[in-house]
């Protein structure tokens, strides 16, 4: 597969620029390596990038500081009561003394657009729109989509709803909730429910901090090896206790503090996911 190579010339440390561009909501396309020779960077991309992303990029390369990344980088760590050994081994502490237990619950349609539900009880300013939908978007959810390229499936401008969900149908093979607040969170486990479970195999994956590269910290499984939702029958409910908690911590630039609930499937499958983090913060 061709590479496709942008350079600049720019005082660089490659590891916290990676974690720059792969933070980037506008650059899609997949970062390939790296490569720098004195202060004359080269940057390859799998595919060519729109003039959207060159501009993208040109900013965070000009924005980029050559700080050193910290050798081990702990993006969640587990706190809690540990035995002689430094293994935890209780959940009668487990969390800060300002933090409360706060659960939160998202639930959504995998391979159907606008199907993500993460609202409060308030129903805006006004006060006047109390239905179901009325309710005011947490904005802390975030539903993507993917073909079986793994390209990132996005409505376009005039585009309408009922066409990007036709295709939708004709493409998603893979569906991303995504629950980033802006606040540090302590996660003690989750509870998942299945609707209109698979006729055929589909699975589920749970990871803390998918943006960052596992040797920086991230990319934390907390459900590993693909749960088969076709396993499910309808509204069964299968729960994660962590026995105690691990700490997730926010940051806006490269998104430690997110979490992803991924699920592969056949082509334009809709399987209904109610999802239930259990977590303790200060919100």
């Amino acid at each position: 597969m061709a590479s496709y190579k942008y350079t600049y010339e720019k005082e660089a440390v490659l590891g916290r620029l990676e974690l720059e561009i792969r933070a980037s909501s506008v650059i899609v396309t997949a970062l390939d390596y790296m490569t720098a020779l004195g202060t004359t960077i080269d940057i390859y991309f799998k595919a060519e990038l729109s003039s959207g992303e060159v501009t993208a990029l040109d900013a965070i390369v000009a924005a980029h500081t050559p700080t050193p990344l910290p050798d081990t980088a702990t993006l969640v760590a587990v706190i809690g009561p540990k035995d002689d050994e430094n293994r935890p081994y209780s959940r009668e502490v487990v969390t800060q003394p300002d933090f409360h237990y706060s659960p939160r619950s998202l639930d959504f349609y995998t391979s159907k657009y606008n199907s993500l539900y993460n609202k409060s009880h308030y129903c805006g300013a006004s006060g006047t729109d109390a239905t179901i939908d009325g309710s005011v978007d947490l904005g802390d959810g975030t539903m993507k989509f993917y073909n079986a390229s793994n390209t990132l499936l996005v409505k376009g401008e005039s585009e309408s709803d009922a066409d990007f969900q036709i295709r939708l149908t004709a493409n998603c093979v893979k569906t991303v909730v995504e629950f980033e607040p802006t606040f540090n969170y302590d996660v003690l486990g989750a509870k998942l429910q299945v609707r209109n479970p698979p006729t055929d195999r589909a699975y589920f994956w749970f990871v803390a901090a998918p943006d960052v590269p596992a040797e920086y910290g991230g990319n934390v499984v907390f459900m590993g090896g693909g749960m088969n939702l076709h396993f499910f029958s309808e509204t069964d409910t299968f729960e994660c206790d962590g026995k105690t908690v691990s700490r997730v911590a926010y940051d806006n630039v490269y998104h430690s503090g997110k979490l992803a609930a991924i699920v592969k499937h056949n082509v334009g499958v809709q399987i209904g996911i109610q999802l239930i983090l259990q977590f303790f913060s200060a919100h």
